[in-house]
């Protein structure tokens, strides 16, 4: 810094006139010259400038100070914890599992583990499946930014605003703008490095860093550009456009300054988000070449400025260089040190495993250290060899030269590193790119491809689980390559009595079941690993099994489940029980990151719950396959709930293919739910659990089966199923159907009597009270509820009408009226109107003008017109659904026979009589036709035809030319979906009947009950029905009550949704075929109702 002020004071002090100029030849002694601003420092503030570089870079300065502090002390307290629970059971580690400070849960709930918004963090943005527009940062992340972005803004326009020479205020506003650029260029250095000293001092991840790091870009380019336009307006206005083409093609300072401006530029545009997934091979090169080109551009325009030794800023260009160099340097230095020995280079064997990953085990010529949750970046000879992507450690072991490998701290061998060699195997998911191509070679090597690879690394692994009594790791698809390293190292702490682990459990998320081969080998070592059972417990998730059955648990300790897991519901019963202090961590795809994010923060209170994530959001070509957020809740085995995702949010490009046409958010897509009870449920029949309600959310925290729209949140929808209800807002409306129900049982006969009004008041008070249901148990306590007013309903009718006149009805009162209903043709508004006859027009008449001529007409005619009675004083309020009696439940007029049992005398050999075969009418057949059973198997036997033909008219139709889209076309004009099945949508929707298609969902409802069927969902997240073959001749065709055959789903629609369908799938003939309805005639000779 002194240096640098000794310079400048060399220079000049800021006069802004002290340099002066002639224009013109023959310019007289005498006459005006006009100060050249756009050259040197003419016109620039130099002292205020150096004070803001130093006021920016103590900002940063003091930052890393507070949080080197906070990092000494989490590191002593933590050592601390581990020295002292590391010896002990974890029922005696209660003192590290509360928090020693009240304030530390609300802060990281709302600071530190926070989102900026919502829940939404790492689960990226995308416009479609090839556009990203990346993640947002954190709270915490933002609030720094803002505060360093923010200050370089403020100090880039504290300038001399009154000054009225607009030359001399762009010379200031260029010297300003131009010294922040290389002031913010050495932190966006530092942050870009994988040597980044600043990593292991303060244990923040590269990640975070990385962010820092683009920020830092974009304020740097936006500084460069504002500092050559300042420059361009005085230039121009002094020399003209020719001048300035002139100065810049001829003139070292102007031209490299230029260069470098475009060069920082083109940096900018190149790494817009969407550019940098979608091409991020092609990105990382040319931002390696565009970033040195701007340095040494930079470096130049510096060097070569009319001042004597440059620029006042050229030796922080000079420090810049030498880091950039340094961290490449670095780079080389460790892939020789790690790869190279005299006993040769690293090769690598590449398998190719179920579900597009490759595993990769590299043997490396030399004893290296690797600590659990390390990454490291992979390059191999042959296969764009420039390139090296991160990829997380899954497996490490040391091997002595012809020996078996051994634990690294196993106590029975002296570790001699000098003669051991170390084995480190990856699982990369191939997406696109580099991975895809790696597959497709390791795929045509049955044995697996050997190549020669390189390996740089590790880095990272500054997270320690030592000190932690209870762990818990959700990992999605091959994430489980973070956290597998960890199991093993705690494992082996419990062991030798060197960590404080009590209790690990893993929960993985795969897609099939064929990847649990990716870490059979590994796995298989974990599970042999001495008292592993007293501690670990193993959760696995299978979201797309190919049959629900087939996924059942090994033991006690390792358990499978078909579905997605409910993470709030997981974690709130791992803090239940609780062993000192608790570490999450998660290693997935975004949307499970910030699924575990959101449970984390919900069950901070007394206890210490700590958080760690491990991501990579600077490339697209990182380890996570799948997604993973659940919808919709069931049960499983020991009552986990897993959920059925009938739509996704996000999708791995390696999925990704053309968009469905009815892709669209349309009601039959939000209001279709469908949910599946585990078929290895216990024969207990267990039932399902309430929700745990500590800290005040529900621990069986759901999502919306309704995503919620802008103007769903405006106004309040009363038909959405909400989960996420307030557990509050909940209970006041418990609380106020109980009141209810409580005050109708109890005052029964207040409210029968026949000038009460309760009633009537109970029903309005509980129609305000259901605009507020949400969630099913409220539902069922409205239930009752209508129940018991409806009983009473019926009482106190049959009460008045069987009552004094004083309080009951006068019948005779009331067939008056009706008559008089009838004979005016009341109901109808218009005189004139086509359904009035002529005698009810006179009627009209003449009750308006003489009240005695009314009897002139007499009662001929239409006296009692029932029809008309029925047609417009009964039928408009008759909100019963136009449905088959067995359909409507409890709401069913039909009177139901009660069947006599006809008991005989004991059977007497002596006493047979003849008796002559039973007649069957046509009658009989008919109602034999309609059968349920007979129906269910027509449907069944439809949708095997259905399916059979529609198959080989599109194996007919699609050509091998075809691309996927044009072959997704063919397959949705016919209904079928990528699974093979028929599309639940088509098959069940009757679009010349509503009530056919109602039914149509109930009886495909018992098909799948039955297990005849399956629902399932392609990549567009549509259901697709299909038959489930029968693999034993003569199976039994009921399912067992509780037996594994059980299945049942639950559809819903309304007439909006069912006409919606017809119009987004364009339905014209039923594919179920369309049954005979019964009609329904007017009224016949006796009258309406005959």
């Amino acid at each position: 810094m002194d240096f640098t002020r000794r310079r400048i004071a060399d220079i000049s002090s800021y006069i802004p006139t002290s340099t002066l100029e002639s224009r013109g030849e023959a310019a007289p002694a005498d006459a005006e010259v006009t100060p050249n601003y756009h050259s040197n420092l003419d016109g620039v503030n130099q002292p205020m400038n150096l004070l803001f570089k130093d006021a920016l870079w103590w900002t940063l300065g003091i930052m890393a100070l507070v949080v080197l502090s906070i990092r000494i002390i989490e590191i002593l307290w933590m050592r601390l914890r581990q020295v002292s629970a590391m010896n002990v059971s974890g029922s005696k580690q209660a003192y590290w599992r509360m928090s020693q400070w009240s304030w530390m849960p609300n802060v990281k709930k709302n600071l530190v583990y926070a989102p900026l918004w919502n829940k939404r963090h790492n689960r990226e943005f995308k416009l479609s499946s090839a556009i990203s527009m990346g993640t947002l940062p954190s709270r915490l992340h933002f609030i720094i930014l803002f505060i360093y972005l923010g200050s370089n803004f403020a100090y880039m326009f504290v300038l001399n605003w009154h000054n009225e020479n607009k030359l001399a205020f762009c010379a200031e506003l260029r010297g300003r703008s131009g010294t922040l650029a290389l002031v913010n260029m050495v932190p966006l250095i530092i942050f870009a490095g994988r040597n980044n000293l600043l990593i292991g001092l303060l244990k923040i991840s590269f990640d975070t860093y990385n962010l820092l790091h683009r920020w830092m870009g974009r304020i740097v380019v936006l500084e460069s550009i504002i500092h050559t336009i300042a420059w361009l307006i005085v230039a121009v206005d002094d020399l003209g456009w020719d001048g300035v083409g002139h100065k810049l093609s001829h003139g070292l300072f102007e031209g490299s300054g230029a260069v470098g401006t475009v060069a920082m530029t083109f940096l900018l545009l190149l790494s817009i988000s969407p550019l940098r997934h979608a091409f991020y091979e092609t990105f990382l090169n040319v931002h390696i070449v565009l970033a040195f080109v701007a340095f040494v551009a930079t470096w130049i325009h510096c060097a070569s400025s009319a001042l004597k030794g440059g620029l006042p800023q050229l030796p922080w260009i000079m420090a810049i260089m030498a880091i950039w160099f340094a961290d490449r340097l670095a780079r080389m230095l460790r892939i020789v040190f790690v790869n190279w020995s005299s006993k040769g280079w690293t090769d690598a064997v590449c398998e190719a495993m179920p579900g597009n990953v490759t595993r990769v085990t590299l043997h490396l010529p030399r004893y290296v250290d690797i600590e659990p949750g390390t990454h490291a970046y992979l390059r191999f000879w042959g296969l764009c060899a420039w390139e090296s992507h991160p990829f997380s450690i899954c497996w490490v072991n040391h091997v002595r030269d012809n020996s078996l490998p051994i634990a690294e701290k196993d106590p029975l061998h002296a570790v001699d590193k000098s003669i051991m060699t170390t084995t480190v195997s990856f699982l990369i998911g191939a997406q696109t790119g580099f991975t895809k191509k790696l597959f497709d070679r390791a795929s045509r090597c049955p044995r697996g491809l050997r190549i020669k690879a390189a390996m740089e690394g590790p880095y990272a692994g500054h997270n320690s689980l030592d000190s932690y009594g209870h762990a818990v790791l959700f990992a999605g698809s091959t994430g489980i390559t973070h956290q597998i390293s960890y199991i093993r190292h705690l494992l082996e702490g419990y062991n030798q009595g060197t960590t404080a682990a009590r209790r690990i459990t893993l929960v993985w998320i795969i897609r099939e079941y064929e990847s649990l081969e990716w870490v059979r080998p590994y796995m298989d070592t974990i599970l042999r690993i001495p008292n592993r059972k007293d501690i670990l417990r193993i959760q696995i998730f299978v979201t797309r099994p190919q049959n629900p059955r087939d996924i059942v648990s090994a033991s006690a300790t390792v358990r499978m489940f078909p579905g997605r897991p409910n993470v709030p519901l997981i974690l709130a019963r791992e803090v239940q029980e609780q062993m000192g202090a608790m570490c999450v961590t998660v290693c997935g795809p975004g949307a499970l990151a910030d699924d575990v994010r959101g449970a984390a923060r919900a069950v901070q209170g007394s206890t210490v719950v700590d958080f760690v994530e491990e991501s990579f959001t600077w490339t697209w070509e990182h380890h996570v396959l799948i997604t993973v957020p659940g919808l919709l809740i069931h049960e499983a085995q020991a009552n986990l709930p897993i959920a059925r995702m009938p739509t996704r949010t996000h999708d791995s490009p390696s999925h990704s293919r053309s968009p469905s046409p009815p892709s669209r958010a349309t009601p039959a897509h939000r209001n279709l739910t469908v949910r599946e009870r585990d078929s290895s449920r216990s024969a207990s029949g267990a039932k399902r659990k309430r929700a745990d309600t500590r800290n005040g959310e529900p621990a069986n925290h759901r999502r919306r089966t309704v995503e919620s729209t802008a103007d769903s949140e405006d106004e309040e929808d009363e038909d959405i199923y909400d989960p996420d209800q307030p557990l509050e807002e909940r209970r006041r409306v418990q609380q106020g159907f109980r009141d209810l129900l409580r005050d109708v049982t109890e005052n029964t006969e207040e409210y029968l009597q026949g000038d009460s009004r309760g009633l009537h008041e109970a029903i309005l008070r509980a129609d305000e009270l259901s605009k507020k249901v949400r969630q099913t148990t409220e539902a069922t306590i409205d239930s009752r509820l209508l129940v018991s007013t409806t009983d009473l309903s019926y009482r106190k009718t049959l009460r008045l009408t069987q009552g004094s006149l004083s309080q009951g009805i006068d019948v005779d009162e009331f067939v008056s009226k009706c008559i008089t209903y009838m004979r005016h043709g009341r109901g109808i508004m218009d005189d004139n109107a086509p359904e009035l006859s002529s005698t009810q027009r006179q009627r009209r008449r003449t009750t308006r003008g003489d009240e005695d001529g009314e009897d002139d007409i007499g009662d001929e005619g239409d006296m009692m017109n029932w029809p008309h009675l029925g047609r417009f004083a009964s039928l408009p309020y008759i909100r019963r659904p136009a449905l088959p009696g067995f359909l409507l439940g409890p709401l069913s007029v039909e009177k139901k026979a009660r069947k006599i049992t006809k008991r005989s005398a004991p059977f007497r050999p002596n006493n047979l009589t003849e008796t002559r075969p039973e007649v069957l009418n046509v009658e009989d057949l008919a109602k034999k036709e309609n059968d349920l059973t007979a129906i269910c198997g027509k449907i069944l036997h439809q949708l095997q035809t259905l399916q059979a033909n529609i198959q080989g008219t599109v194996a007919d139709l699609i050509d091998e030319a075809m691309d996927d889209e044009e072959q997704n076309k063919i397959m949705h004009q016919h209904g079928l979906r990528s699974t093979g099945g028929i599309d639940l949508m088509r098959f069940v929707v009757n679009p010349k009947s509503f009530g056919q298609t109602i039914e149509n969902m109930f009886y495909v409802s018992f098909l799948v009950r039955d297990g005849r069927v399956k629902i399932d969902f392609d990549e567009f997240d549509l259901p697709a029905l299909e038959i489930i073959e029968r693999d034993v001749e003569g199976e039994e065709e009921e399912p067992t009550r509780h037996g594994a055959a059980k299945h049942q789903a639950i559809l819903s629609m309304d007439m909006e949704t069912w006409q919606d369908i017809i119009d987004t799938f364009d339905l014209k003939e039923p594919m179920i075929a369309h049954r005979k309805e019964v009609t329904t005639s007017g009224p016949g000779a006796r009258g309406w109702y005959s």
